[in-house]
């Protein structure tokens, strides 16, 4: 918008005419315009004329006139418009909103030149053209999801608007419009963009990132806003444990067939893999997996890296503890990698699915019962159990009989064996039946599927190889008892495996047999009549093949008419032998009838027998002899019915007892020419009927019977006669022998009926001889009384027989008959059977039967039975036929098969629904119409023929659902529950609808409220089905669910979700989800029965909306920026708040909280309109919060929300800045205030006075003082920000300056006193607001005069004088240790620092210093064990010093810097330590060796070890620890090092213990460092031990004990020590004595002296010993036998005698020896090689002297001990000897040992008093051997003795050293360091190609066996006692005595000083000790011949045999061993 300004154009009379701007008199024009005014706009016009060269002149800026250009409007008037933009003046950092140019313009009129201007100002005004523009995007921000609220996290938001700065234009605001819908985020406020976290985070609910929408807005009109977004990336902390994707997983495998017991590694796969996450999804920590429980039997393995889970074993369902389910349920757990205290649970099931791997176990193995036999058919005797241990279908099994005998049958299901033909059940036919009863399961079993027969059962885990066979397979269980290889077959024609068990029935007898003779019931038997009584006649049998007592068969005789009482003859019950009881018999055939009954426990079922006997009485005739052969009974005559038939006995002729050992062979001649009808058997002479006899006519035949007895060569003959007697004749009814058996019939149930005759004859002739006939029944018992015989011979039945108890009975009847001479008895067999009466009604087997049916069935069906329908009638032929009846409502619907009894259907529809169940009777009636009755039930089985019906629909009691309408048609009646109070029962009563307007369509419609429950039962459906089982079995199920909502919803909303869903089986409608309120739901509902039949039906649900909803504002706050001022119903902005309810639940109220008066703001209720009204003061109130309130106007209940609002009172510069903490006010007025009356000044202005002092010649830039001010004003804008100056007056020198911000006034030029003392500075303070307000102070400095003469002297030269240092030793160097500073004051000097102790030469070469800057440096790496402490004086002579290391600076006292001026400075630098050095232990890098008695108790010392360490503190602090003890046997302190014994060693006698302690520093931590040394303890024999008695108390001794010691050890040159002291015996006798018990060790060899070689060594010096050990007398030196023999009495007189004799004895014989076996040797020494003899001179007591080969020899020279301890071993050194013929150098052992014995001695040393060895020594020519790799000269013979005494069985696998010391450790124990010299590689030496020195533990010269042999280990001590003579030489002479050698044969291998060898010896074992296993080593080479021709070579052969020494066999050699030595590697 632009001004014009309109010149008014006048004429002025008078003037000239020249150029002018008119209006006249007018030379300035303002004029504003836009800034964004475009170019070629005109900005104003100007009235100027007359006009000639009119330019556009600059007036401030050359610039600024080239904005603008004019052209001309008219004549009069010119027009000046924009040339350039203006746009960027404004729009800058400086900004320039004026621009000022003039108008001029020249008329030249000829003369002159007349110039007119005209000055235009132009105020360019802002326009908000321009946007706030945001600098340094994009903005990205990490933030972490645990970031409180509250803190800022983001402060580089900044936007930037190119308006006019401090303007409304250029003023930004900021806010976040879009991307924080829940207000997670805030700004600090409008102003501060400073991104603030206003509510929590959380990665994992999906806080992960945000695109924050900023909006920068200025505040012009109208506002102008620009947007930028803040990605902002949430930080996933790990803050959540890890979790699984399932809460439980599920898998299913099927079990293992077959079980083999390995392992399988089988990865389960789930539905859904088993995976755990860390549900910081940011962090994703790896996760561990791990089984927590469930898997105790281990079958399972849980993949820690990936969650696989495997089954490791095979799992069998069926040896499993019981599963819940068949499901083993595991627990796992999966933990963080990084915190394992952050763990997830999930479940796992895995269910077993059962296989088909068991066939049926039968209970037992085998069945075996017993039963009576005969039993009846359907007598049930055995039910057989079986169980599978599979489940569900594959245990269901049936069971089936295989019985060949077809005796039982079994029932499939119960298993029930039952009595199926009772005819088999003959127990007389088979004692036993056996049978299998087979498991048939219902689904083959996989078992089946191996035909394999090396497959075995699951069961057996150790199956044996068979051959395999293919058409059975057999199956063992061992698990089982008893035989358990056939209990399992394949069957072939099923192909399927079944189990089976054998049932053994054994049948127990019944007694159902008759006693049967044998070999039939006709005996005949001969006597003599003069037979004694007792006389064995003959013997009967019968047999019953009964058991028990139904088998026992008793005798008696029967009596009958023509048997009297006293009958000659018995019977013996039990064993049938007849003998004779009278004497004298008639002779005459007698006949006898003998019962033989059996013995049943009831007596009435006792069974009978009969059998006839006939005895022949024979006499003596005249003449006759008895021994002669004779026929019995001679003249014969026999009798035979003319019918009877063929093979008929007639009789027997027999021979007496003369013959019978004889052959006898029998015949009969005759004479008739038409032959005879009889014959005779040879054998037995029998005559037998061959012939019919009704075709010979002869009555009486005459025969002659022969008997040829042909051994005899006798034949004799007698008469024989047979009667042929017609059957007519009276006489025929007694024949004399048997009959055909005679069979009558007879009807049962008639009592008295007759049953028949004997024979036919007639009455009359019966009658005459009836008198003469009696008739016995024989077995009257078997037919009791229900047979009987009349006298006539008539049988009839004497009551009613009854077929079905027994149909059949067999008798025997006897007939004797008496007329005159004529006599007999007759026997019959009668058979009757009993015929059958229709007496029965048939029976069935069953009282009930079960049958069903499918309903609909046809016509002909049959209905399925469980039983079989069976009767049975117990009578025969027709009167067994019956027909079978169904009786009973239904009954015409069915009928049954006689023959079969199959029942079948006949009816027309069969409908279950009408009638399920008949019950009906089955009839079954014989011809005789005898019945029986049996219940049939007949169940109708379902058949699904009816649809569901749905019939009610149910409002649960208590729920919110109403029914609104329903139609008028509904079938369906709805129902409401409700519930009465009085009895507590719910009821249902019909629901009325809410609409009462009549419906069209049937489907209901129910209302129920928004917020009912999710999981709430809405309404129950009830359906019915007529049908039954599954087929009447409902499910419910939705069809479709129609959401109608109440808008339309955009597709992308329309999602499928399942609002209800429905309860299958109860029809039960239940909520699924929130539902979305004023909504409809259509819900069709379809039933479904089991065939899939179904009803529907449609369910409508309306849902009201219910006041849930809060209203939500649109922001989580709000801001509004307001500037100062006074308003009246100002509109800031508004406050809008939506509701998600509906109608007036969602009709919103806004008001203010706190509401009043004093707020000025107000907001609109209706629409949220905020205004503010009244006055705002920023200085009063910046900032308003306030909280409206929205609240909604539901109906029920009201809810309401709020909001914060937060108003911002925009600063105006109406605050001057205004001083404080000034020290005085300075009342001023203005000069010009009273002369200048018109202008408005301050009468009075108060001026703030600050005031300071400052000494002359100040340094420049020293502070004189600081200027405080505020401004109340905002400082963002400017204008609260307040800049301090100093006016400038002009000609005057700028002595100050201050800090325009800090208000700090300083110097800029050194102030003299003497100058000027005072200055005032005027000190301005101005904002930066617009306009600027300022305001004045006045600084009043005052100089102080300093005195030039003061001494400078006094200035302390340095800040501190005393510094203190602590560096670690061993750093790296150079190090800068401190700059010493100086005070201020001499910092301006130029000064020189040196260190002046220099002379200290450690110091000189350890520190250094800066000369220039004082400086300390650490140039030498300092070691704290050579100097802890350094003192460095510093002196400086006159630079500024920087501090750069840390230092303490400590309050110094005069003391300390005593001596020191003050320009020096005292450094001290303290070395810290440092864990630099090991321990040692000060024993000089040698093993510690002591000894101990074999008594020592537990707790006794061994020995103080002491290692020292340099180092101090914690460093120095030793722990001593034993790292291998013998056996157990030492402990160690850790602290003082004392070694203790922990175990007894009473029986290591004679043995060195070895171990080993180690010495750690810092308390023997795992970083400490370590030395370790090794530790030898000789356990010393008590008896063998060394005492010295000192005459003096022990108290005494033991004070001086230090100075003994040393004088034994001095005069010995051993380390002697002493182990004890104890008062001594010989105090009685001397006074005051003391025992001392020494040993002492060999400092060379570092092992024990032997006790006598120390007491020798300490003899040789006795004269020093007893005047010089310490002041005390030496009384006595000698072992313990010593002191023991002090106690032995006094021996007598005779004793003392004896022994002197029995000395003197054995001395002769030891000289006698002695001097044999010097002349023995002299003479084979004449024939002994030189190389032997040369060895031979190498004794033991040179090596002992000189070899330092024997650690208990004084080692005298150590070079010649170098020399055998650089060869492999002593062997090695020996056996150079011997190759050589000559020591090493030349000489034998015995010249170089005495030429070096010289050398010692100093007779060979040279001028210089060197050592100097001569030729024949061994050190001249010594050659330097290759020392094995690991020895030491040291230690060498403490390995020899320690191997001796039985410490060898420890050996170093690593093979190094066996030397430990304190500076290394190998890390290898005692034992192994003691193993390394066997595991070098020995070497072997050859004296020749064939001759190879082999070691060998074996008595005889047999060629060396390379095999080991592992005897029992001997030690070397057991060795020496068992293979080395047991006498010892003392001193020269020929004395011997015997040693002490426990436990050994005392008896020498060379007895009688002759070579010959003891039988104990030659008769050992060989035993190779050098190849065994164990260390000890007994090497011999003996030649064992014993003969004469070998006598020679018997001794020992020392070319062959090379020994090497250890200490004991050194010293027993030197003791005058002659040619034995012992060898030992080492």
């Amino acid at each position: 918008m632009y001004a014009k300004v309109i010149l008014v154009f006048g004429a002025f009379v008078g003037t000239a005419i020249c150029c002018n701007f008119y209006p006249a008199g007018e030379y300035l024009k303002f004029v504003r315009i836009p800034e964004n005014l475009d170019v070629g706009e005109e900005v104003l016009q100007v009235e100027v004329h007359p006009r000639k060269n009119l330019v556009l002149q600059a007036v401030d800026r050359e610039e600024d006139a080239h904005l603008f250009t004019y052209r001309d409007v008219n004549r009069t008037h010119v027009s000046v418009v924009l040339a350039q933009s203006v746009d960027a003046l404004v729009d800058s950092d400086s900004p320039q909103n004026v621009v000022k140019f003039r108008l001029g313009c020249d008329f030249d009129t000829g003369d002159d030149l007349i110039s007119a201007f005209l000055s235009v100002t132009v105020y360019i005004e802002d326009i908000n053209d321009n946007v706030p523009k945001f600098l340094d995007t994009p903005y990205r921000v990490a933030v972490d999801e645990l970031t409180p609220t509250g803190l800022t996290i983001f402060k580089g938001i900044h936007a930037f608007d190119r308006d006019k700065p401090n303007t409304p234009n250029s003023d930004v605001h900021y806010s976040i419009t879009a991307g924080d819908e829940e207000g997670r985020f805030a700004l600090e406020s409008s102003h501060k963009p400073a991104l603030v976290l206003n509510k929590p985070l959380d990665f994992d609910t999906g806080d992960k990132e945000f695109l924050l929408v900023i909006t920068a807005s200025d505040r012009g009109s109208p506002p102008r806003s620009s947007n930028t977004t803040v990605h902002i990336l949430v930080q996933d902390n790990d803050d959540l444990p890890p979790k699984f994707t399932l809460d439980v997983y599920r898998t299913k495998i099927t079990e293992f067939y077959p079980i083999l017991g390995k392992r399988i590694h089988k990865e389960l796969v789930f539905e859904q893999p088993l995976r755990a996450f860390d549900q910081d999804a940011g962090v994703a920590a790896p996760v561990r997996y791990e089984l927590v429980s469930g898997n105790e039997r281990r079958l399972f393995l849980l993949s820690a890296l990936n969650g696989s889970l495997f089954l490791e074993k095979e799992v069998d369902l069926d040896a499993e503890p019981p599963l819940p389910g068949n499901t083993f349920v595991l627990q796992i757990q999966a933990s963080q990698v990084d915190n394992a205290l952050k763990t997830a649970v999930a479940r796992v099931e895995v269910e077993i699915l059962d296989l088909n791997d068991n066939l049926p176990e039968f209970e037992v193995d085998f069945y075996n019962i017993s039963i009576v036999e005969n039993l009846p058919n359907g007598f049930s005797v055995l039910q057989v159990m079986a169980t599978d241990k599979d489940q569900g279908d594959n245990g269901e099994f049936t069971f089936q009989l295989n019985d060949p005998r077809g005796a039982f049958s079994i029932d499939p299901r119960t298993g029930w064996l039952t009595v199926r033909n009772q005819s088999v059940l003959d127990r007389e036919q088979h004692s036993s039946l056996r049978m299998k009863v087979y498991a048939k399961e219902k689904n083959p079993s996989v078992v089946g599927t191996f035909l394999d027969k090396q497959r075995l059962s699951k069961w057996h885990r150790n199956p044996t190889i068979r051959t395999p066979v293919k058409d059975k397979t057999t199956y063992v269980f061992p698990d089982k008892l008893g035989t358990s290889n056939d209990n399992i077959e394949f069957m072939e024609e099923i192909h399927q495996l079944m189990s089976f068990v054998t049932v053994e029935v054994t049948l127990l007898d019944a007694n159902d047999n008759n006693p049967v003779f044998i070999p039939s019931n006709l005996y005949e038997f001969s006597v003599r009549f003069d037979a004694e009584i007792g006389t064995e006649i003959g013997k009967i049998k019968a047999v019953d093949p009964d058991l028990g007592r139904n088998g026992i068969v008793l005798y008696d005789l029967q009596r009958t008419s023509n048997l009297t009482i006293t009958s000659p003859f018995q019977v013996d019950a039990k064993s049938g032998v007849i003998t004779l009881v009278e004497s004298r018999l008639l002779e005459g055939r007698h006949a006898l009838f003998i019962e033989a009954s059996d013995q049943p426990a009831n007596p009435s079922e006792r069974r009978y027998s009969l059998a006839v006997v006939t005895i022949d009485v024979t006499g003596n005739r005249k003449g006759s002899k008895s021994d002669k052969p004779n026929f019995i009974g001679a003249p014969y005559e026999f009798w035979v019915g003319s019918n009877v038939g063929v093979g008929t006995s007639v009789g027997q002729i027999k021979v007496n007892d003369a013959s019978e050992k004889n052959d006898v062979t029998y015949d009969l001649l005759h004479g008739y020419e038409e032959g005879v009808p009889f014959a005779v058997e040879e054998r037995s002479g029998v005559i037998t009927v061959i012939n019919e006899l009704s075709k010979f006519e002869r009555p009486l035949y005459d025969f002659e019977a022969v008997a040829i007895l042909e051994k005899l060569n006798v034949t004799i003959t007698t008469n024989a006669t047979v009667h042929v007697v017609d059957v007519n004749d009276e006489r025929g009814v007694f024949l004399k022998g048997t009959h055909s058996p005679f069979v009558f019939h007879v009807k049962e149930n008639i009592a008295g009926a007759t049953i028949g005759h004997i024979f036919p004859v007639n009455v009359s002739s019966f009658d005459s001889n009836s008198g003469n006939i009696k008739f016995l029944i024989a077995n009257q018992q078997d037919v009791a009384d229900e047979i009987a015989i009349g006298p006539d011979g008539t049988i009839y039945a004497q009551k009613a027989l009854d077929r079905e108890k027994r149909d059949t009975y067999r008798m025997t009847v006897i007939v004797e008959f008496n007329k005159g001479v004529i006599s007999g008895a007759g026997l019959y067999q009668i058979t009757i059977h009993v015929d059958d009466e229709n007496d029965n009604p048939p029976i069935f087997e069953m009282l009930s039967y079960e049958g069903m049916i499918t309903e609909n069935a046809k016509t002909g069906t049959e209905v399925t039975m469980t039983n079989k329908i069976r009767a049975k009638d117990s009578d025969t032929g027709q009167n067994a036929v019956f027909m079978y009846t169904i009786f009973g409502d239904g009954h015409d619907l069915f009928s049954i098969t006689e023959e079969t009894g199959i029942v079948s259907y006949i009816g027309n529809k069969l409908d279950r629904e009408e009638k399920s169940v008949y019950s009906l009777k089955i009839v079954a009636r014989d011809k005789g119409s005898l019945k029986s009755e049996a219940k049939l039930t007949i169940t109708v089985l379902d058949e699904n023929d009816n649809a569901p019906k749905f019939n009610q629909i149910i409002i649960p009691l208590g729920e919110p659902v109403d029914l609104l309408e329903v139609g008028e048609t509904a079938v369906v009646k709805i129902y409401k529950e409700t519930l009465n109070n009085i009895t507590n029962n719910v009821s249902k009563v019909e629901a009325k609808p809410k609409n009462k307007y009549p419906m069209t369509t049937d489907s209901p419609l129910f209302l129920m409220p928004e917020n009912i429950a999710i999981g709430t039962t809405v309404l129950k459906l009830i359906a019915v089905d007529m049908d039954s089982g599954l087929n009447g079995q409902i499910r419910h199920e939705f069809t479709s669910e129609v959401f109608l909502p109440p808008y339309t919803l955009p597709p992308n909303l329309l999602q499928v979700k399942r609002y209800f869903v429905i309860n299958e089986k109860y029809g039960h409608i239940i909520v699924a989800r929130a539902l979305p309120p004023e909504s409809e739901f259509r819900l069709n509902v379809t039933a479904l029965d089991g065939g899939e039949l179904n009803d529907q039906i449609t369910i409508r649900f309306f849902v009201k909306d219910v006041n849930d909803h809060f209203p939500m504002f649109k922001k989580s706050w709000y801001n509004f920026n307001v500037e100062e001022a006074q308003y009246s119903r100002r509109v800031l902005g508004k406050v809008d708040a939506t509701d998600a309810d509906f109608g007036q639940n969602a009709n919103l109220t806004y008001y203010l909280q706190p509401s009043g008066k004093d707020i000025p703001f107000e907001i609109s209720p209706l629409n949220g309109v905020f205004s503010v009204s009244g006055v705002l003061d920023r200085e009063k109130e910046d900032k308003y919060t306030l909280t409206v309130v929205a609240r909604d106007n539901g109906n029920d209940k009201k809810l309401s929300s709020s909001v914060s609002v937060e108003i911002q009172v925009l600063d105006i510069n109406d605050n001057a800045p205004k001083f404080y903490a000034y020290d005085d006010l300075l009342e001023w007025k203005h000069p010009e205030a009273e002369e200048i009356s018109n202008h408005n000044f301050e009468s009075v202005m108060m001026i703030p006075v600050y005031k300071a002092t400052l000494e002359e010649n100040a340094p420049i830039g020293t502070t004189i003082t600081r200027i405080y001010a505020n401004d109340s004003d905002f400082i963002g804008n400017g204008n609260g920000l307040i800049l301090f100056s100093l006016p400038q007056r002009k000609n005057q020198l700028n002595m100050f300056s201050i800090d325009s911000k800090e208000g700090i006034l300083t110097t800029t030029t050194k102030l003299d006193y003497e100058s000027q003392k005072v200055h005032n500075v005027t000190v301005v303070a101005s904002d930066l607001g617009s306009p600027s307000l300022s305001s004045t102070a006045i600084v009043m400095l005052s100089i102080i005069d300093i005195p030039d003469e003061i001494e400078v002297s006094d200035k302390p030269v340095f800040i501190s004088r005393y510094y203190e240092l602590e560096i670690e030793e061993n750093v790296h160097t150079p190090v800068e240790l401190v700059t010493v500073n100086l005070t201020e004051y001499y910092e301006n000097f130029k000064m020189k620092y040196f260190i002046q102790n220099e002379n200290d030469t450690d110091i000189k070469k350890t520190f250094v210093i800066d000369p220039r800057n004082g400086t300390l440096y650490l140039i030498k790496s300092p070691d704290r064990e050579y100097r802890s402490t350094y003192e460095i004086i510093v002196r400086v002579e006159r630079q500024k010093i920087s501090r750069e290391l840390p230092h303490m600076i400590y309050p110094v006292s005069d003391d300390i810097l005593e001596g020191m001026s003050k320009f020096d400075v005292k450094v001290v630098v303290r070395i810290k330590d440092v864990n630099d050095n090991a321990p040692r232990f000060i024993n000089g890098g040698r093993p510690m060796v002591t000894a101990i008695p074999t008594t020592a108790p537990f707790g006794y010392e061994v020995i103080q070890l002491q290692a020292t360490d340099p180092d101090v503190g914690i460093n120095a602090d030793i722990r001593y620890q034993l790292i291998n003890s013998e056996g157990g046997r030492f402990t160690v302190e850790p602290v003082s090092g004392r070694v203790r014994v922990a175990g007894s060693v009473a029986r290591a006698a004679g043995r060195v213990l070895g171990f080993d302690v180690k010495a750690t520093d810092r308390r023997g931590a795992d970083d400490g460092r370590s030395a370790i040394v090794n530790v030898f303890v000789y356990v010393l024999d008590e008896n063998k031990q060394l005492v010295m008695v000192i005459g003096a108390k022990p108290m005494e001794v033991e004070s001086e004990m230090d100075s003994i010691v040393k004088h034994l050890s001095n005069i010995t040159g051993f380390d002697v020590r002493v182990r004890r002291l104890e008062s001594s015996a010989k105090a009685s006798m001397e006074g005051y004595a003391t025992d001392m018990y020494i040993y002492a060790v060999d400092p060379i060899s570092n092992s024990i002296i032997d006790m006598e070689v120390l007491q020798k060594s300490i003899m040789k010096r006795e004269t020093s010993l007893r005047h010089n050990l310490a002041g005390f007398r030496v009384i006595e030196v000698g072992g313990t036998t010593m002191v023991q023999a002090r106690s032995v009495q006094m021996l007598s007189t005779m004793e003392i005698s004896v022994v002197a004799l029995g000395c003197l004895v054995f001395i002769g014989a030891c000289t006698t020896a002695i001097c044999i076996l010097c002349f023995r040797k002299t003479r084979r020494n004449r024939h002994k090689p030189f190389s032997q003899q040369r060895l031979n001179a190498f004794s033991t007591e040179h090596l002992t002297k000189y070899g330092g080969l024997f650690p208990s020899g004084n080692n005298q020279c150590q070079e010649l001990n170098q020399s055998y301890s650089e060869a492999d071993s002593y062997i090695d050194v020996i056996n150079q000897s011997t190759l050589k013929k000559t020591c090493p150098h030349g000489n034998t052992v015995e010249e170089f040992g005495k030429a070096h014995q010289k050398c010692v001695k100093g007779q060979f040393a040279d001028i210089n008093a060197k050592e100097k060895h001569e030729r024949i020594c061994i050190k001249f020519n010594q050659r330097p051997l290759q020392k094995r790799k690991g020895h030491d000269t040291s230690l060498t013979s403490v390995h020899s003795s320690g191997q001796d005494s039985g410490i060898a069985d420890a050996r170093c696998d690593c093979g190094r050293s066996n030397v430990h010391t304190s500076e290394e450790s190998s890390g290898c124990s005692y034992e192994d360091s003691l193993k390394s010299n066997h595991n070098q590689e020995r070497k072997l030496f050859r004296t020749d190609a064939a001759n190879r020195f082999i070691r060998r533990a074996s008595f005889n010269n047999q060629p060396l066996d390379v095999r080991r042999y592992n005897h029992r280990r001997q030690s070397f001590s057991e060795n020496l006692q068992k293979h080395f003579p047991t006498f010892e030489r003392i001193g020269s002479g020929n004395v011997s005595r015997q040693i002490s050698s426990p436990n050994v044969n005392s008896q020498p291998y060379f007895l009688n000083s002759k070579k010959k060898y003891r039988n104990d010896v030659v008769n050992e074992p060989m035993v190779d000790y050098d190849h065994s296993e164990v260390d000890d080593v007994f090497d011999t080479n003996l030649d064992r011949r014993l003969n004469s021709k070998n006598r020679n070579n018997s001794m020992l052969d020392l070319n062959q045999t090379v020994f090497v020494a250890t200490p004991a066999t050194a010293e027993i050699m030197r003791r005058g061993s002659e040619r034995i030595m012992f060898a030992r590697p080492l």
